[in-house]
């Protein structure tokens, strides 16, 4: 298996960017009968109205994805398919 030339890296940037992606995650927290109670995770101002409405805090959090780097596809990977997809009750049975 040989890598990829750092041209094929830089296309695969190019044409599928995004390779780690991070939001923001906003939750409510506040008291219920003596019981700390969660809720979320919502949008800001979605958070902003509960805890306003509820007497609560609002929590807030960065979630990050990192989709890895680009590798050459290992022909392993192709007889796992095959096999899998053999196995599937979905698959074309051959009479």
């Amino acid at each position: 298996m040989d890598d990829f030339t750092d041209n094929e890296y830089e296309a695969l940037s190019d044409a599928l960017p995004g390779a780690e992606e991070m939001t923001i995650e906003f939750a409510v927290i506040y008291v219920r009968h003596r019981t700390l109670v969660v809720e979320g995770p919502f949008p800001r101002r979605l958070a902003e109205i509960k805890a306003r409405d509820k007497g609560g805090r609002i929590a807030e959090r960065t979630k990050t994805v990192n989709y890895g780097l680009w590798t050459p596809a290992d022909d392993r990977f192709a007889e796992f398919d095959k096999a899998t997809e053999a196995a599937s009750p979905d698959s074309p049975k051959e009479d």
